[in-house]
């Protein structure tokens, strides 16, 4: 390719930075696309029981190794 003068030279410039970002782009949205779901779902289950104690005293138990398990994660 010959460039004629430095206005067409910056010109090209200008297209060719456009295709990379517009190329960068899609290869993000390609690879967010395979990426598979890395995160697992945190789910806390309570069961009920006739003890009000007793249901408060799981509640607390569960509770406190959920926020365990949550702070482990953010380490």
């Amino acid at each position: 390719m010959h460039i004629l003068d430095l206005a067409h030279l910056a010109e090209r410039v200008r297209q060719v930075e456009l295709m990379k970002k517009k190329k960068e782009k899609y290869r993000n949205e390609q690879k967010l696309k395979s990426k598979s779901f890395t995160q697992k779902e945190k789910v806390a289950y309570v069961t009920m029981e006739s003890s009000e104690d007793s249901l408060i005293s799981k509640q607390r138990s569960i509770w406190l190794n959920l926020r365990r398990v949550l702070h482990m994660d953010l380490i």
